[in-house]
């Protein structure tokens, strides 16, 4: 692919502390999951979220500006933002969900959603594990994404049967149900890790 500049034009990169690269910018949003997973306040997790999802944004908008925007070769169709959106979007539907998170942030206005996510919550999620081999493993898993609450035994017969496990965690809620605000900054750094490494970027 035929890149459209070297790097950042260089008006702009004198206001960005060195970063220069669709790469550094998916580098930042790893290391802005990672802040969030070390977060153990709720305070501080939020922060943590919201800054991921516009970093995960920001790693949308410099592919476009740097590697599809006047790369008609490679991507006649979508050399409007509009159109790039909408493939990124069909592409990764993470993406989709982040940009209603970083639309309220910025501009308190939800632009054209393809969602039908009516809020983002820090609620309680319940775990059920059964399988009592795994359960420190997995407790101390969902440690990182949440804050625990609550961990009961059930017992049947004078010996454990399961355990309940009752978290405080970013989720994000819609008709269907909920998906959890971790899975889906998984999804889009997936995405784009996949995205750039097909393409040697």
């Amino acid at each position: 692919m035929t890149k459209r500049q070297a790097e950042t034009p260089s008006e702009t990169q004198m206001l960005l502390f060195g970063m220069a690269t669709v790469r550094d910018w998916l580098d930042k949003a790893q290391r802005e999951r990672d802040r969030y997973l070390a977060a153990t306040g709720r305070a501080d997790k939020t922060d943590s979220a919201l800054n991921l999802a516009i970093t995960l944004s920001h790693v949308e908008d410099w592919v476009y500006r740097l590697h599809v925007e006047g790369n008609i070769l490679d991507w006649p169709e979508l050399q409007t933002s509009g159109k790039w959106d909408a493939w990124v979007r069909q592409n990764c539907p993470a993406m989709l969900l982040l940009a209603d998170l970083c639309n309220a942030a910025k501009h308190r206005v939800l632009h054209s959603r393809g969602t039908r996510t009516a809020k983002a919550e820090i609620g309680p999620v319940v775990y059920v594990i059964e399988d009592l081999r795994y359960a420190d493993e997995f407790i101390d898993r969902v440690r990182k994404f949440s804050i625990i609450l609550n961990v009961r035994t059930h017992n049947e017969d004078d010996e454990i049967a399961y355990f309940e496990v009752i978290t405080q965690v970013h989720k994000l809620i819609g008709p269907d149900g909920f998906r959890l605000f971790i899975d889906i900054c998984n999804d889009a750094i997936r995405f784009w890790g996949e995205f750039l490494e097909v393409r040697g970027l």
